[in-house]
């Protein structure tokens, strides 16, 4: 039976730099606030509101012990931020967790001022786990911009920017117990986090003058949110959070919400209420057979980089017989571009060439969200194909989203695929064809905007292009330590990439050719060991 539910919910519009002033966190946080209330019946002496000149970085820290001191097994704390973000040097004892050497951070009323920080995630870190290791869950809402320094943007045009902070903070600035002598840590056992939008991207404001005055300037994830909300209020995470990001898309803005789970949170439980649903995804498990190199043979789950699971994901799944009854379970350990090496906890369960079914319920997926538009009766038509034939990694929507990259257009006896930015018919087909022209766009798109955790940090990964010009040698053509550089188009050229690892770890590196039709050609892959090139 689902605890109490605790909340903090934090909106800071007027700061103490009032220069740094915003239009809707206010709106915002009330919203929050209200739908605690109100929808799901939270105790007034269980939510700590604090709002502009009451969020200062002593009162969200301290409310933040308040809690720790509250909680108790199977409840849930709700945090809620809406306001500024921004970036600080980390301290050099942190490095090792920072992608990029910077904290990411909100920004309290009176931070920036005398020697006040930031609020930074390691301090976050550090609170959630006190709260998970209580026995609670957390709930993470951040409607604000989390790297690059924050930017909102209101609905008049005006434009916000927090600067980063290029000093480093020292080790005992932070808030929490972190001992300089042990590798420091940040362990989070049951939470998940929606963001805003992801670390290259700006966090806006946005106005929906036809849902009312209250609805201008509002943080455009809490808007997002409170609209899938009105239509239907039991949703599970993942449900509530394909419908954000399907708003967002509507809304036409350069912005992508995110979610990440920490620990065994379930995102199909009920969002709040944390009632179980029935909704489980499934993925093929099956031994594979190395080519060159045999160690590479082993357990695989059919899901990888190209479907949308981040590198380095951690976590267990159930292992299913086609009956539907659970043979066994299996760690993630290595993340590959499109399968995910297991470790079988009991692999004598298991029968080479067999193919299971993996049940991964606590791994967060990436829905990728398609728009089909036409006449109402070929709609309805594909979309009733579409159902008999399901694929999780990909949400079809029929309605207009202007946002939307591709836009599937119904035909009476099939359906037309579209770049929706240029206006550029791409592919067109029968319904039995749908499925695997999608599966190889998400593959396709989901390299494409892949990142490993180790080029976010400058220094770690040198990566060239190199146009090969014969008697003159290499010239370079692009060089990034932080993503893959794109090769000119000169096709009468011939091309060398060259990587160097300076990360002090061992890392993998994939070469494709990536096809303009979707077609993902596997070039070469291997190990790179630490310190080699």
């Amino acid at each position: 039976m689902p605890g109490k539910i605790f909340a903090l919910v934090v909106g800071i519009q007027r700061y103490k730099d009032s220069s740094h002033n915003l239009h809707g966190p206010e709106r915002d946080m009330r919203y929050i606030f209200r739908l605690l209330q109100n929808q799901y019946q939270v105790p007034r002496d269980h939510i700590i509101p604090l709002l502009d000149q009451g969020a200062t970085y002593q009162a969200i820290t301290q409310a933040f012990e308040t809690l720790v001191g509250k909680v108790g097994p199977g409840d849930t704390v709700i945090f809620f931020y809406s306001g500024h973000g921004g970036r600080w040097k980390t301290a050099p004892e942190f490095e090792h967790l920072s992608g990029d050497g910077y904290d990411e951070t909100i920004v309290c009323y009176d931070s920036r001022s005398g020697d006040v920080p930031d609020l930074a995630d390691k301090e976050l870190a550090w609170y959630f786990g006190q709260l998970t290791q209580a026995g609670a869950s957390i709930v993470g809402i951040f409607d604000c911009c989390h790297s690059g320094g924050l930017v909102r943007h209101s609905a008049k045009g005006k434009v916000k920017m927090v600067a980063g902070i290029d000093e480093p903070r020292s080790l005992d600035s932070y808030k929490g117990e972190w001992n300089p002598e042990e590798e420091l840590d940040l362990p989070v056992r049951n939470a998940l986090v929606i963001s805003a939008a992801n670390r290259l991207q700006l966090a806006r404001e946005y106005g929906r003058e036809d849902k009312g005055a209250e609805n201008l300037n509002r943080g455009v994830l809490t808007l997002a949110l409170q609209e899938a909300l009105e239509e239907n209020q039991d949703l599970s995470y993942s449900e509530l959070f394909t419908r954000i990001r399907l708003t967002t898309l509507s809304y036409n803005l350069d912005q992508t919400p995110q979610l990440d789970l920490l620990g065994d949170f379930n995102p199909q439980q009920i969002f709040i209420t944390h009632e179980p649903t029935s909704s489980p995804t499934y993925f093929d498990v099956a031994y594979e057979i190395g080519g060159r190199r045999r160690k590479d043979s082993g357990w695989k789950l059919g899901l990888g980089i190209a479907s949308g699971l981040p590198p380095g994901t951690r976590g267990t799944i159930d292992i299913l017989s086609e009956a539907g009854e659970v043979i066994t379970q299996a760690e993630l350990m290595r993340v590959g571009l499109t399968h995910t090496d297991l470790k079988i906890e009991d692999p004598e369960a298991l029968r080479q060439g067999e193919v299971y079914r993996g049940n991964i319920e606590q791994i967060p997926l990436d829905p990728y969200i398609v728009p089909v538009v036409g006449a109402k009766e070929a709609v309805e038509a594909l979309l009733s194909h579409w159902e008999g034939h399901p694929y999780p990694l990909v949400t079809l929507a029929a309605q207009e989203l202007p946002g939307a990259k591709y836009q599937l257009k119904a035909q009476p006896d099939g359906w037309e695929w579209w770049l929706q930015t240029r206006r550029e018919l791409l592919k067109q087909g029968q319904y039995e064809e749908l499925l695997p022209v999608l599966k190889s766009m998400r593959d396709w798109e989901g390299l494409a905007e892949a990142e490993a955790p180790v080029g976010r940090r400058r220094g770690r990964l040198l990566y060239q292009i190199r146009v090969l010009n014969g008697s003159k040698g290499h010239e370079y053509v692009t060089q990034s330590s932080v993503s893959a550089p794109t090769a000119p188009e000169r096709k009468d050229q011939k091309y060398q990439v060259f990587l160097k690892n300076r990360s002090g770890r061992n890392l993998y590196w994939y070469c494709l050719a990536m096809a303009p039709d979707f077609q993902i050609i596997p070039l070469s892959q291997d190990l790179l060991p630490r310190g080699g090139e």
